[in-house]
C-alpha cells in the first residue's frame, strides 16, 4: 500500500510539473510582457550583430534598420508579406511605407497584401525596428507566387546609426573579439570547478 501511494505521489508531482512548463511555455509565446522570441517556420529572428557587454545597460530606445534587395522576373496576382517584430516597427516597399500600426502584442503576426508595392527587376524592402526593452529583433516572410524568402543571413542591418552589417539570428551566440575586454575571460564551468571546493571546504570548517 505504501508503495502504491508513493507512486501516487510520485504521478502528482510529474503531472503538476508537466502543467507548470505548460502554463510558462504558452506564457512566453503569448506574453508580451516576456522577451522570449519563439520559433516560427519560413524566417528566422535576425538581429544586429552586437558583441557582448558586462554590466547593466539603461533602458534605452535603439532603432535598427533592416533591408534586403530581391529581383522579380514577372509579377502575380497576389505578394503577402507576413512580419513579426520586437517591439514597434515600420516597413518600406520600394520607398512606400505600408501596413497598419504594428498589434498592441508584439508577438502576433501581422500579414499585408503587398502586390501594388512590387515590380518587375529589383526591389527593396527596408524595417524600421524600434525598442527600448533589448535588442530590436525582426522576423519576415514574404510570398510572390514561387519567390519565396524570410529573415536570414541575407539580410543587412544598422543600428543606431552605425555602419551596415550582415544580420545574425538571435538565437546564435555573439563571438567575442580580442578588442573586447570579456575577451578570455574565464567561462562558467571553469568558474564552478575553481569555486566549488572552496565552499565545500568552508562548509565542513562550519561544522
Amino acid at each position: 500500500m505504501r508503495i502504491n501511494f508513493q507512486i501516487k505521489i510520485f504521478l502528482i508531482l510529474i503531472f503538476g510539473l508537466i502543467v507548470v512548463l505548460g502554463v510558462f511555455y504558452w506564457m512566453c509565446r503569448s506574453s508580451d510582457k516576456i522577451a522570449f522570441l519563439y520559433e516560427k517556420p519560413g524566417a528566422e529572428w535576425v538581429v544586429y550583430p552586437n558583441p557582448p557587454e558586462a554590466g547593466q545597460k539603461q533602458p534605452l530606445p535603439l532603432v535598427a534598420i533592416f533591408r534586403r534587395d530581391f529581383k522579380l522576373d514577372e509579377l502575380f496576382p497576389q505578394a503577402t508579406l507576413s512580419i513579426c517584430a520586437f517591439k514597434n516597427y515600420a516597413i518600406f516597399i520600394n520607398g512606400q511605407r505600408t501596413g497598419n500600426p504594428p498589434p498592441q502584442n508584439w508577438k502576433s503576426t501581422s500579414t499585408l497584401e503587398i502586390t501594388y508595392l512590387l515590380h518587375t527587376g529589383t526591389n527593396e524592402i527596408v524595417v524600421y525596428v524600434m525598442n527600448s526593452l533589448g535588442p530590436p529583433a525582426l522576423w519576415l516572410h514574404l510570398q510572390d507566387g514561387p519567390s519565396v524568402f524570410g529573415t536570414d543571413k541575407g539580410w543587412i542591418v544598422s543600428q543606431a546609426g552605425a555602419e551596415w552589417q550582415q544580420a545574425v539570428p538571435a538565437s546564435q551566440l555573439p563571438e567575442l573579439n580580442p578588442q573586447n575586454p570579456l575577451y578570455g575571460g574565464e567561462s562558467t564551468g571553469e568558474s564552478i570547478m575553481r569555486i566549488w571546493p572552496l565552499r565545500i571546504s568552508s562548509c565542513k570548517r562550519v561544522d
